[in-house]
């Protein structure tokens, strides 16, 4: 399996190099990463993408009009607030980034991501059997793109001692429990744990819309890097959690999936990776 390192960037830069803007497509964002995950499935390799994308905030439009569908231009222009511009906008770098690595094709402006019923996005023009799974934090967005017959969802989330509350009044006993057994400090193992239950949540295409019981851990483990959680009533799928700068991140996927990808990959600072200026 290639790395972006390897070859994902010039797959991004001769995709979306046919952009009717002939600057350098990346001349908008902060940070972009993008990383072919390493994953094995009845000793088969399973292909699927993630990125991150941030976006310098004064560059939104810029970043837009170079990154976005028509008919996500159009979405864009409705938006009133400037966090949610910056959401959406991110999202969408980061979800195109990871799905023009994953099959080599389309550009960025000549495909777009639609929403079903349940808000979750659709892929719209790549003619491939594809899916990606969005989330946001902040400044950043974070997709994962996979083949439709491997569903996977991400979540991204930044920990922070004034949700503990919160979130503590959401989780069984249980769950509790296995938080208060972690060695992670509470804002974060709190945090790994809601971020589990979210990327779930969007392999089922549910959001968070059921009862967050719904979507119980049963048992939390830590080795090399990764936090791996198992659930109760879903126990064909399971998450896997790392650290990606301050934030906290967790990629649910099938359960007899084997993941590979080194957790070196993930833990360094966003401020290492790949930067364009």
């Amino acid at each position: 399996m290639k790395s972006s390192s390897d070859g994902n960037h010039g797959i991004l830069n001769r995709q979306i190099s046919h952009s009717s803007h002939r600057q350098r497509s990346n001349v908008h964002l902060s940070s972009l990463r993008v990383r072919q995950l390493e994953l094995q499935r009845d000793e088969k390799s399973v292909n699927a993408c993630v990125a991150f994308a941030a976006l310098q905030p004064d560059k939104i439009d810029d970043a837009a009009d170079q990154w976005l569908h028509i008919n996500e231009k159009s979405q864009l222009e409705e938006m009133k607030f400037d966090q949610r511009r910056m959401s959406f906008t991110s999202g969408r770098v980061a979800a195109k980034a990871a799905l023009i690595a994953l099959t080599g094709k389309g550009f960025a402006q000549g495909f777009y991501l639609d929403a079903g019923v349940f808000g979750q996005p659709l892929v719209q023009g790549l003619e491939e059997h594809v899916q990606v799974s969005i989330s946001h934090c902040n400044q950043w967005g974070a997709a994962v793109a996979f083949w439709e017959g491997h569903p996977m969802g991400i979540d991204l989330e930044l920990p922070s001692e004034d949700k503990n509350e919160v979130m503590l009044a959401q989780y069984t006993a249980n769950e509790i429990a296995l938080i208060e057994a972690s060695n992670l400090p509470k804002d974060r193992a709190c945090t790994l744990a809601w971020s589990v239950k979210e990327s779930l949540s969007k392999v089922l295409r549910t959001g968070l819309m059921c009862p967050l019981n719904v979507y119980e851990i049963e048992s939390l483990s830590y080795e090399e890097g990764y936090g791996t959680a198992i659930f109760v009533n879903f126990a064909q799928y399971r998450s896997v959690s790392f650290q990606f700068g301050s934030m906290q991140c967790a990629v649910t996927l099938p359960k007899r999936t084997v993941w590979l990808t080194p957790h070196e990959a993930f833990t360094s600072s966003p401020d290492s990776y790949e930067k364009f200026d």
